[in-house]
């Protein structure tokens, strides 16, 4: 059995980048977008090997470069960084100066190149546009403690790469937490930062990197992507205090949309080596409000897990950052994560999606997308609790008593999918009579697989389930019954043709690509029910709320357990302003229906 870690183990794997504050209030350095820039320059050089060593002509040399450089081009300088260092710099931060070049002219070179890694265009506008609103206090990167793991590597599967194409996933946990920012940088932050290095231990893709092949082998086919953890790889960590309004943040009525961007971390820049692509996959961001409470931001590539795993990672982590060791968790080993690749299919599903999805784009110009402001979308919470949904699924059986397929899970979608068809009618005008759209939510098939998987099988493995039907029908009087019928006969169809899902790749070809192609018009689910998710505790209590961030970029839903009750369910929703009016007024309309 391995050796538990407490929290008073060694701390240099714990890596510091900066911790100084960003000063925004009247008469700082930071006042305008020119005092901004150094500001951040200054923190971004400070990191670069041999920075200190060298005289401030140097330092105002480099700085002047970068700037010049940045306001040079129109758009983001990220293709061209890579374009114009590639043979300066492989990986950013994992090289040193080269031997056959002046230190000040390599040095310029990997300012600039981690200058572009650290800030894109878009995240440094999102920055300069809130920087009233934030400070950050510390950037540092969080390793698993030294010579636990080593270098590994796992191989993913094809239900890890159909997420590729896919947007990275923000979620977003808030806790009451009625203290000082003394106090929680003393009491809390080490605690979570040592606990995290710890539960990196035990699950070391989460410090690792996907690393895709664009070109394919000698033998012309295409090589899968596969997660890769050397040792020192590390899951960046930001600790951030905010003056928005902690309050308002954690209810349930509209709130702006891009007012929660800044609470959650990107994943950083793709770095391209020589015959593959480097993309982070995880990171986390804690942010402070005074005397109010904490949120813990967190943002993962798809490729890397699904709701399941993530959700063992997380408890994982609140165990240790509860008790201060791993010791609970090494004691039942049924909660190790199982990193045996144990699903059996034909090898021509890999190579299928491969080859179809454009993984040769992932090359230079490839970057991950992110969240950016301004929008004009609202995000709101809708709770359904048991009695109410009893009565909805009451009613829908006196309505379709020969329905196939039904539950809480199917019967809330549904309803939730026909009031956003109704709304968006109210708002935008009929869509066209052959206008079709789909609903897309996923089934866990761990225990569908045979034989079984064990529950925690590391990464992805769930299907897709796909109701298609005409938009006309959706915002109609009966809507809400096309609704529940279309959604249960699809999730009925993917768990009885789960045999034929893993022998069948036209059948995925046509899921992941024909329909598509055909019916753009989409609505997916994020989140489980049958997760719990508000028991996300690292010491300090439940979560006071939980939000899905990235649902307003890839037209999904949210649907998980309520904290109150884990019978009642939680709907997140993201939409345009006056859409949400108008869905908030169908929805509590329609549901005196059933009551």
């Amino acid at each position: 059995m391995d050796k538990p870690h407490s929290l008073d183990v060694n701390t240099q794997h714990v890596k510091s980048v900066s911790h100084r504050p960003f000063a925004t209030g009247p008469g700082s350095h930071n006042d305008t977008i020119t005092g901004f820039n150094e500001y951040i320059l200054g923190i971004v050089l400070m990191m670069l090997q041999g920075w200190n060593e060298l005289d401030k002509d140097v330092h105002k040399m480099a700085m002047d470069a970068v700037l010049g450089l940045w306001e040079a081009f129109s758009e983001s300088p990220i293709v061209q960084s890579m374009d114009i260092n590639t043979n300066a710099t492989s990986y950013v931060g994992a090289t040193g100066l080269r031997d056959d070049q002046p230190r000040e002219v390599d040095l310029k070179s990997q300012a600039y190149v981690l200058y572009c890694n650290i800030f894109s265009k878009k995240t440094y506008m999102q920055i300069a546009a809130t920087k009233n609103m934030l400070t950050i206090l510390e950037s540092c990167q969080i390793s698993p403690p030294p010579a636990t793991i080593g270098n590994r590597s796992l191989s993913t599967t094809f239900f890890d790469v159909i997420w590729l194409p896919h947007f990275p996933i923000n979620q977003l946990f808030f806790y009451e937490f009625p203290h000082s920012g003394t106090h929680f940088i003393e009491k809390v932050v080490p605690n979570l930062k040592h606990s995290l290095s710890i539960t990196l231990q035990h699950f070391f893709p989460f410090a690792g990197n996907l690393l895709v092949f664009p070109k394919p082998n000698d033998s012309g086919f295409a090589r899968k992507p596969e997660i890769r953890y050397v040792e020192g790889d590390s899951v960046a960590f930001t600790l951030v205090e905010c003056d928005l309004d902690f309050d308002d943040l954690v209810g349930n009525h509209p709130r702006a949309c891009d007012k929660f961007y800044p609470l959650v971390p990107s994943l950083g820049h793709v770095v391209r080596e020589s015959d593959f692509t480097v993309i982070p996959l995880f990171a986390v961001q804690v942010t402070f409000y005074e005397n109010r409470g904490f949120s813990i931001g967190i943002t993962n590539h798809h490729v890397l897990c699904d709701a399941s795993t993530k959700y063992d990672f997380l408890m994982a982590w609140t165990s240790i950052a509860r008790h201060g060791t791993d010791e609970l968790f090494l004691a039942k080993r049924s909660n190790f994560p199982v990193y045996d690749r144990l699903i059996k299919y034909p090898d021509s599903f890999d190579q299928m999606f491969l080859k179809e999805s454009g993984v040769e784009t992932l090359d230079l110009k490839y970057q991950l997308p992110e969240l950016i402001g301004p929008s004009c979308k609202v995000r709101a919470t809708f709770i359904l609790t048991k009695a109410k949904i009893n009565l909805i699924k009451n009613w829908v059986s006196g309505q379709v008593p020969t329905l196939g397929y039904m539950s809480s899970f199917s019967v809330t979608c549904a309803y939730v999918w026909s009031c956003i068809a109704k709304s968006r009618e109210e708002v935008e005008g009929a869509k066209g009579g052959d206008e079709l759209e789909r609903f897309v939510c996923v089934a866990n098939f761990r225990s569908r697989m045979d034989p079984p998987l064990p529950q925690t099988y590391f990464g992805n493995c769930v299907a897709p389930c796909v109701a298609v039907t005409k938009s006309f029908l959706l915002s109609g009087n009966k809507g809400f019954l096309v609704a529940v019928e279309s959604l249960g006969e699809a999730i009925s169809k993917t768990v009885k043709n789960k045999d034929e899902l893993l022998k069948n790749d036209e059948l995925w070809f046509e899921m992941l690509f024909k329909i598509p192609a055909k019916i753009p018009a989409k609505i997916g689910v994020a989140g489980t029910p049958k997760v719990k998710i508000y028991d996300i505790d690292f010491g300090w209590g439940k979560p006071k709320k939980y939000e899905t961030i990235s649902i307003d970029c890839n037209g999904s839903i949210t649907v998980n357990a309520c904290k109150e009750s884990p019978d009642d369910l939680e709907i997140g929703l993201s939409l345009p302003d006056k859409q949400m009016d108008a869905f908030i007024a169908i929805f509590d309309r329609e549901l005196q229906g059933f009551l």
